[in-house]
């Protein structure tokens, strides 16, 4: 009991002596790593200001100019513009709708010309097909081939 008594109190100053020697380099090892991650971040918020610091002056002279504009808005002449520009260009006259069942006044014409038949909307329907099996590309060409045909 003796000698496990000396062996233990034996192992345990050895352990002792190596953690007393070991645990303050590890500590100081720790230490330097945190101080390089603490200077690390230091140097990267001060780049992120430095680059905030130099596009601040163009953010505030594009708000300038966007102030500026604001102040140099005229509604009357705003509105003077819009309505030469309306009276000016030629718009197609406002739609006239006939509730269902009444009447068409005398001034409203159909054109069969416009509408399409049934084999129209079959040949178009028959065209799209056609196209199915086609890269994306090549649909688009054989639609703009198939305009300049109708067209010509």
């Amino acid at each position: 009991s003796l000698s496990l008594s000396l062996s233990l109190s034996l192992f345990l100053s050895r352990v002792k002596h190596q953690t007393s020697r070991t645990w303050p380099s590890l500590l100081n090892q720790m230490q330097k790593v945190e101080e390089n991650r603490v200077d690390e971040l230091g140097s990267l918020l001060k780049q992120k200001c430095v680059l905030h610091k130099n596009t601040l002056p163009q953010v505030e002279q594009c708000i300038d100019n966007m102030i500026a504009t604001c102040e140099n808005i005229s509604s009357t002449q705003d509105s003077d513009l819009l309505m030469e520009e309306r009276t000016m260009a030629n718009y197609p006259p406002d739609h006239e709708f006939i509730e269902f069942g009444a009447k068409p006044p005398s001034n409203f014409s159909t054109n069969p010309s416009m509408r399409k038949t049934k084999k129209d909307r079959k040949k178009t329907k028959m065209n799209k097909e056609d196209m199915d099996h086609l890269p994306p590309e090549k649909r688009k060409k054989y639609r703009l081939r198939l305009c300049v045909d109708t067209t010509a």
